[in-house]
């Protein structure tokens, strides 16, 4: 279901959930009328079906509605239209905020959302050509209190738990005095993340009575003790040798014309082909080969929305594994219907991209080994496309970060002029045909070319680590090298470390000046560059300046409160103005920053959940140099130092029913602490008034059971209830840090001796069956033994004997029956108690106990005479033959099962049997009889 806002006028703009899963779709639609199609003749055989995703959804929330419509019984093509139109009073379609609206079909269906400020019904209705379909949604009022569910998503788990639940709803409350708990079948669920109008929960392991049997319980959830209305959650239990995986898929590519055989790779398939689908896109594919572990099938059509724009999407598996039907995995977006070009805008996707082109140069008669360096290449080289000038290049590898190619032939329009080229890599299997460009990246030339330099950045850097320095310029002809001198080296080239050359860039790394290379530290230097295969090169003079980076030596103090505001003294070397303080994940506050101190305060400590303290190195960062992080000495904020803790309680014991302050004293007691009385269930109490060694609180009442003891009663045994102590401690909300525990002592309102109440014990009796001896025991609990029974009102089965003051129900049942009657319990202080009961007695199954008959002779003077024998059921017994035929001359089969006569040809007659007993419950059986000469 959706939620909509109110009102009206955003009711359209904001969708503020997605559903749960449709449910099964029923068609809806009348039979077609009998007239003319949409061709003006003949019947109509187009087929409207209409499902939603909520029958009963609440108002100010949604139901999709999916009309799902076949020609034929084909699934009509992509494109068609569908007109939908709502009737209600304050009902409109979310997608247009109309009362009707025109969706096109995609795989013969088309969804709309339906919502209303109102309640009410609201008539849908969908029509595509010559037919329509109807379907009524009735829209409910939200409840004036309590919580209350919308949807929920997934509405199936596992047996084993641990699905994370999505609710989506209203009233769930929000603030720290809210306690949630959502149940599945009574048992709670792990509580992830809440807010007034959505809850994420992960759901309870359950035992199932059988692995093989789903089971729906009541989800409900509890705010402060007010319950929703229940919802249904289904758990099953697929075993492990049955959940079905997807590894990957093989080729992961083809034609949107389908018909690609692909493999998809996993297990736990089966091999069973009629039991397993595979859809593309949510379109059945062919299976044509199945393993438990590989499945061959043969891609269905899709439609491509832009035939020159790929689109990749899902590939699932189900398999049918009887009543839990829905074992599926999907491998998301793992099959590219490829498109045949590409007209979009390049370097629009940050994953694909080209960063380097190696060489950059090349002769105009092709052959060139170029190397593109980037990302998103993927490991396929019929997905990808390298265009030179818009003319395509061989890929000869591949990898996902790099593409060798083999340029192709140019023709100079004037073979003294270099000719400079755009180069594009497109990704032919991406949904939106990617594609990434370096603009001028290669130029066609058989002259040298020569280097100018315009400008250098940055141009400045620090001693000790290499800074990323691009020199900007033309005629920067592939290979490229570059040496920085001067300064205090004199005539020495220290030569830097190239990473990119294009046309009019070369990017380059300074090298770091220490060792060889200290007489370049704190230096004003030059650039130089050179080309090694033509000779042509050119220099930019005092381009780049050395500076040191800042260091720290020292910081103190090393530690202090999470709490935040303690000042930092941080010394060391090269700082510089402005510069970043950080330590243990927390940006601090700089207060002064000379050349060789630092004074800070650190800020609250970000929190990591558990009561643990946090430590890590304080940095200093020179926000106008490009320095690495100076490193210093680890810093720790306090936490669970800081712990609250209990030296007295006062007073120590309360009542039953709570409500009287009681006063905790200890120390730490800062930011939001919480009471935790550990009674059954536990209670959290917020504080009446805290200061940092005290904490006020009202005892809450108890909740469990009181310790007891026995005692007796005018010599009847009874129970005590005695004084109980709890455990207590001190939360602090804010760290999670706990204090050690302490008690306190309920005093139950009654401690005198009482005797449990009577009460039968004994709500449901076995069936008997007739002619088989029957016995049952009344049990009683509580009062004053000994026990006295009676029947009170409605009779045993027949046949039992009368129930005894011990209560024994005994006997042999000898009729069929429901009977239901009232028994009493007395005990010994002349209490009574009454409970209704019901005997249920089956006849035994009606069975033919002749298996075989006995031979006969062609003898004048040996008559043959033979009677069945019939078991259980309820006699009389009428007996009759069904098919075949008794010997000759030994007449027919009688009512009574009597076979008699004198046969007169001999031979093997088979035929078969019927008993009927007086309920008519009836039994078959085939036999033979043998007539011999």
């Amino acid at each position: 279901m959706r939620r909509f806002q109110i009102p009206c006028a955003a009711l359209v703009a904001g969708l503020a959930v997605l559903l749960s899963g449709c449910s099964g779709e029923t068609p809806t639609a009348p039979a077609p009328s009998p007239g003319s199609g949409a061709g003006g003749t003949g019947p109509c055989t187009t087929l409207v079906s209409m499902s939603d995703t909520a029958d009963n959804p609440f108002v100010g929330f949604g139901s999709i509605v999916r009309a799902t419509v076949t020609k034929a019984g084909v699934p009509v093509p992509d494109g068609g239209s569908v007109q939908f139109t709502t009737d209600l009073g304050g009902s409109f379609f979310a997608e247009n905020g109309l009362q009707t609206i025109s969706k096109t079909t995609s795989g013969g269906v088309a969804d709309v959302t339906v919502g209303s400020a109102n309640a009410g019904t609201a008539h849908v209705v969908a029509v595509f050509g010559c037919a329509k379909a109807e379907k009524d949604i009735q829209f409910v009022g939200v409840p004036d209190t309590g919580p209350f569910i919308s949807s929920f998503s997934p509405t199936t788990g596992s047996c084993a738990g641990g699905d994370l639940i999505t609710i989506l709803g209203g009233k769930f409350g929000t603030g720290a005095n809210v306690s949630i708990v959502v149940t599945f079948g009574g048992v709670p669920g792990s509580l992830v993340s809440a807010s007034n109008t959505q809850i994420t929960v992960r759901s309870p392991a359950r035992a199932l009575k059988n692995p093989a049997v789903p089971e729906t319980v009541p989800l409900v959830v509890s705010v402060n003790g007010t319950l929703s209305q229940p919802v249904s959650f289904t758990y099953v239990c697929i075993s492990p040798d049955l959940k079905i995986f997807l590894s990957s898929i093989n080729p992961t590519a083809g034609s949107p014309a389908g018909g690609d055989i692909v493999q998809i790779n996993g297990g736990h398939f089966g091999t069973t082909i009629a039991t397993t689908q595979v859809t593309f896109c949510g379109a059945p594919a062919t299976i044509t080969v199945q393993t438990d572990n590989q499945i061959t099938v043969s891609t269905p059509m899709h439609h491509l929305v832009n035939a020159a724009i790929s689109e990749t999407c899902d590939v699932s598996v189900t398999r049918d594994i009887g009543l839990v039907s829905q074992n599926s995995a999907t491998l998301p977006q793992a099959f590219t219907y490829r498109g045949n070009g590409s007209g979009t805008t390049c370097n629009t996707d940050p994953t694909f991209f080209i960063s380097n082109l190696t060489p950059n140069t090349g002769p105009p008669d092709g052959g060139t080994s170029v190397t593109l360096t980037g990302s998103g290449f993927g490991t396929t080289a019929s997905l990808m496309r390298v265009d030179f000038g818009g003319t395509p290049a061989t890929i000869v590898g591949i990898t996902n970060t790099s593409l060798q190619v083999s340029t192709p032939i140019r023709t100079l329009a004037n073979p003294s002029n270099p000719e400079t080229v755009d180069v594009t890599v497109t990704d032919l299997g991406s949904p939106t045909q990617r594609c990434a460009r370096v603009v001028s990246g290669f130029t066609y030339t058989a002259v040298p070319l020569t280097p100018t330099i315009y400008s250098v950045s940055p141009t400045t850097g620090p001693n000790d680590s290499s800074t990323r320095v691009s020199i900007f310029g033309t005629g920067f002809q592939f290979p490229m090298q570059v040496f920085l001198t001067g300064g205090t080296c004199g005539a020495q080239l220290v030569e830097a470390q190239v990473s990119s050359i294009t046309l009019n860039t070369i990017v380059f790394a300074t090298p770091i000046a220490v060792g060889g290379n200290v007489c370049l530290s704190s230096q004003l230097v030059d650039i130089v560059i050179k080309n090694p295969s033509t000779g042509k090169g050119t220099s930019c003079p005092a381009c780049f300046k050395y500076y040191a980076c800042p260091t720290i030596t020292s910081v103190g103090p090393t530690s202090g409160p999470y709490t935040g505001g303690t000042t930092v003294v941080i010394t060391g070397h090269n700082f510089e103005e402005p510069a970043t303080v950080s330590g243990a994940g927390t940006a601090w506050s700089t207060i002064s920053v000379s050349s060789q101190q630092i004074i800070a305060v650190t800020p609250s400590a970000i929190l990591t959940g558990t009561c643990a303290d946090i430590s890590s190195p304080v940095l200093v960062n020179g926000t106008s140099l490009n320095c690495p992080n100076a490193v210093g000495p680890i810093f720790t904020y306090y936490v669970k130092s800081l712990s609250p803790s209990i030296t007295g309680i006062s007073p120590s014991s309360v009542p039953q029913a709570g409500g009287v302050p009681v006063t905790i004293t200890g120390g730490n007691f800062i930011d939001n602490m919480r009471v935790v009385v550990n009674t059954t269930p536990v209670q959290t109490v917020f504080p009446a008034s805290t200061t940092p060694t005290q904490i006020t609180f009202n005892a809450p009442p108890f909740r469990g059971t009181f310790l007891t003891n026995a005692c007796t009663v005018g010599g009847v045994v009874g129970v005590q209830n005695l004084p109980t102590s709890v455990n207590v401690d001190v939360l602090n909300a804010v760290t999670t840090c706990a204090s050690a525990v302490d008690q306190i002592t309920y005093i139950p309102a009654d401690q005198t001796c009482v005797i449990p109440p009577l009460a039968i014990t004994t709500t449901t009796l076995s069936n008997g069956t007739t002619g088989t001896a029957y016995n049952a025991t009344l049990g009683a609990t509580g009062g004053a033994p000994p026990y006295t029974w009676a029947l009170v009102s409605g009779a045993l089965p027949t046949g039992l004997n009368p129930l005894s003051a011990g209560g024994l129900i005994s006997g042999t049942p000898t009729a069929a029956g429901t009977f239901t009657f009232t028994v009493s319990v007395t005990d010994s202080l002349s209490v009574t108690r009454t409970a209704v009961l019901t005997i249920t007695v089956v006849s035994p199954p009606l069975l033919i106990a002749t298996t075989t008959l006995p031979n006969g002779a062609l003898t004048p003077t040996t008559p043959y005479n033979f009677t069945f024998v019939a078991t259980g059921g309820t006699p009389a017994y009428t007996w009759a033959i069904t098919s075949g035929a008794l010997p000759p001359g030994l007449g027919t089969l009688s009512v009574g099962g009597v076979i008699s006569g004198t046969p007169t040809t001999a031979g093997t007659f088979t035929f078969a049997v019927k008993v009927t007993d007086s309920t008519a419950q009836t039994a078959t059986a085939v036999v033979s009889i043998t007539i011999t000469p």
